[in-house]
């Protein structure tokens, strides 16, 4: 998860600032002030972001105006030091702001502690119950607790998922010769067809495949052993994974969920890279792409990789809720079995590094085993490039800043080449994972004769080739693991003459953005999803094409209208009939436009429409029997320590020197990641990124290693 807040400096700088909360020159602000905090400027994501909570803002503010002694919510953008900047010189502090958990907790341990706004109390008895009753799993509320305080309540959520690319898959298994195996892939393509005509509405009646060609023709694989010489498209493999793979797909079920299966399991997936670099390393793809029924266009990208993971610290944290002692709601200072545990008290922390964690090998064995297949591509004296790309090129991705770019590069960029058999990525980007390509290329009259060069726009993987899953396991692999991710909403207490009213407009408000209407809407502006069952209901029948956002209007009616009866019911305790529940259906669907044209992400996606439809509704409808549930939304109680390990491991693994640099560190284990390392300045390790945060972000951290 992105950390856009805050950096642990500016808590821990204060220690000498006032204790008071305004200075003696500074007059308290006269309306609620409301803080969305972002970088050093506005970019494009946080002024999306601001228009929605200024719509709520707005909106709430129309219906109260009239109101004796009413206060208004004055929603505004920050730049990232100003929370900081407003603590060390005694300013005013927003009564509400946008926060990670974990960001938020450091001001209980700061000289505004007792300034902090517990957000439950702030929300009232009444209204706090029937938040948390909506809530879609407990854990949402349970992680923004910090020391019995409710420091974040969750508004919008985002979730890492993975999408396969059901394409790649089909068109890989037909480079294996067995019957078995091609009988099987019959099989499965018509269960897969079947699948696209049951959803054809999230395909908008798309239902066939891309048909983009991914590998030459006549391309076999084979078995090392079997020839004493192979021809040019034979890409022999050891003997080994040669068979595993031909085991595997002979025992998956003929199902969408046998499909899954093949990429739920580590073994699995470094298997399928095994093969897949070979084919890669040997120049074997010929991504042919049709453009329309008589054009086509061979992108011919230099880099392709065989799976990807944006955000690796996710999966050190995912890795710990499919074990057997793993849960939903992981808290570092009581599960003594999660690879790291810490206590923080004034300015003091104590961290244990367990390396002999279950989950702590799960994620090494994963990532290690990439690593060595990456390896591989540079024995026989074969020199490593210092690009990213270069040294990982067949196997991984992950989200990079390459060599010399400003840019950073998701993975969700090589997904979309057609290449890649599963990606990992934020929900917030379900769009990405079949975006266009515009460039400048031969275009083919047929798939092997090229006309002119032209500049087009040409899509290798579409809505028809996905379907969404969860994460590669080692423990556990039929658990499915999310983490839940996304800003919640924090704040102080109110000060001032009119403090008292400013309380009550917050209350107020807080209680109205949780509402079925508002939270949904904000998002669908925003790419998040709604933290409560109720939006959820108003979210998911925008995307998977109920209510047709482009065209303004009901594609379902009768979907709608038991929507709007089961909210009637669960939400409101009123129970109506179908012709009332059809009278209010523009009150809880209605089209929403951004400047004037019909905002494009509350449109259809079937990548979050299979999350939601195979995973979140039924964890819902499961929620009484939550130790039978294969579904856990993984998230991290709020500690200030977390804030500093995450950005440890992200640094230790792909910043310049890390685990993943296979010119610079191709000898060091992903296991060695937390042990203890014998040169204290080796940035490889996260024990030298915890050390570094000494001075003043820390009076003291005591490291232990078990």
């Amino acid at each position: 998860m992105k950390k856009l807040l805050l950096t642990l400096s500016s808590v821990f700088i204060i220690a000498g600032a006032a204790g008071s909360v305004v200075s003696c020159g500074v007059s308290p602000e006269k309306e609620v002030i409301f803080a969305l905090i972002g970088g050093y400027s506005m970019s494009d994501t946080d002024l999306e972001k601001l228009n929605a909570y200024k719509e709520m803002a707005d909106e709430f503010n129309e219906e109260h105006k009239n109101e004796e002694n009413f206060v208004p919510i004055n929603v505004v953008w920050r730049e990232s030091s100003y929370l900081n900047n407003a603590v060390l010189t005694g300013d005013n502090l927003p009564d509400l702001y946008i926060s990670y958990v974990d960001a938020a907790s450091t001001y209980l341990e700061s000289t505004v502690a007792d300034q902090v706004r517990d957000m439950e109390k702030s929300m009232g008895e009444d209204g706090f119950k029937k938040f948390t009753d909506d809530l879609i799993t407990p854990a949402f509320i349970e992680e923004g607790k910090y020391k019995e305080t409710q420091v974040v309540f969750p508004f919008g959520k985002s979730f890492d998922i993975s999408v396969i690319n059901v394409n790649l898959l089909f068109q890989f298994m037909a480079l294996f010769e067995e019957e078995s195996v091609k009988s099987k892939l019959t099989n499965l393509e018509e269960k897969y067809k079947q699948y696209n005509a049951k959803r054809k509405n999230v395909l908008e009646n798309n239902t066939e495949m891309s048909g983009t060609r991914i590998f030459k023709n006549g391309l076999t694989i084979v078995q090392n052993n079997q020839y004493l010489k192979q021809n040019d498209l034979e890409v022999p493999i050891d003997s080994t994974t040669y068979n595993y793979l031909v085991d595997l797909f002979l025992k998956v079920d003929n199902s969408i969920d046998g499909i899954k299966s093949i990429f739920a399991s580590t073994k699995n997936v470094l298997a399928l890279t095994i093969a897949m670099n070979q084919i890669i390393q040997k120049n074997l793809l010929d991504v042919t792409v049709k453009i329309d029924n008589n054009k086509y266009v061979k992108p011919n990208e230099k880099f392709n990789f065989a799976f990807g993971i944006d955000s690796l610290d996710n999966k050190y944290y995912m890795d710990y809720a499919s074990t057997s002692e793993g849960h939903e709601i992981i808290d570092i200072q009581n599960d003594k079995d999660f690879w790291y545990n810490a206590t923080y008290e004034n300015k003091k922390a104590n961290i244990t590094l367990n390396s002999e964690s279950q989950s702590f090998k799960d994620t090494s064995k994963y990532l290690q085993g990439m690593k060595k297949i990456a390896l591989s591509n540079f024995e026989k004296d074969k020199s490593v490039p210092i690009n990213y790309s270069e040294q990982w090129n067949g196997v991984f991705s992950t989200s990079r800043y390459e060599q010399n770019s400003q840019s950073k590069t998701y993975i969700t960029q090589d997904f979309t080449k057609g290449t890649m058999f599963m990606g990992s990525a934020s929900s917030a980007n379900d769009f990405y994972f079949t975006t266009s390509w515009t460039k400048n290329l031969d275009v083919y009259n047929n798939q092997n004769l090229p006309t002119q060069k032209e500049t087009v726009t040409y899509t290798p993987v579409t809505r028809a080739d996905v379907i969404t899953t969860s994460k590669t396991n080692e423990s556990n692999p039929e658990k499915a693991v999310f983490m839940s991710q996304g800003r919640g909403i924090a704040g102080f207490k109110s000060n001032g003459s009119n403090a008292l009213y400013k309380e009550e407009s917050v209350k107020n408000f807080l209680n109205y953005i949780m509402q079925p209407v508002p939270a949904a809407r904000f998002a669908l502006r925003t790419s998040y999803m709604p933290a409560t069952k109720s939006g959820m209901l108003i979210y998911e029948n925008y995307l998977n094409g109920n209510y047709n956002n482009n065209e303004g209007n009901p594609k379902d009616k009768k979907a709608l209208i038991k929507v709007v009866q089961e909210i009637e019911a669960s939400y409101n305790s009123n129970s109506i009939t179908e012709h009332q529940a059809e009278e209010l259906i523009p009150e809880y669907f209605g089209q929403i436009l951004t400047n004037n044209k019909p905002e494009w992400k509350a449109g259809i996606s079937p990548v979050n429409t299979g999350f939601i439809n195979d995973y979140l509704n039924p964890k819902i409808g499961n929620e009484v029997h939550l130790e039978e549930n294969k579904v856990s939304l993984v998230s991290s109680k709020a500690h200030p320590v977390t804030d500093i390990v995450r950005s440890g491991i992200k640094n230790s693994i792909s910043g310049t020197n890390g685990i993943m640099d296979l010119a610079k560190k191709p000898n060091m284990s992903f296991y060695d990641l937390i042990k203890s390392p014998s040169n204290a300045t080796d940035s490889a390790y996260l024990a030298y990124w915890l050390g570094r945060q000494q001075g003043d972000f820390y009076k003291e951290i005591n490291l232990k290693y078990s």
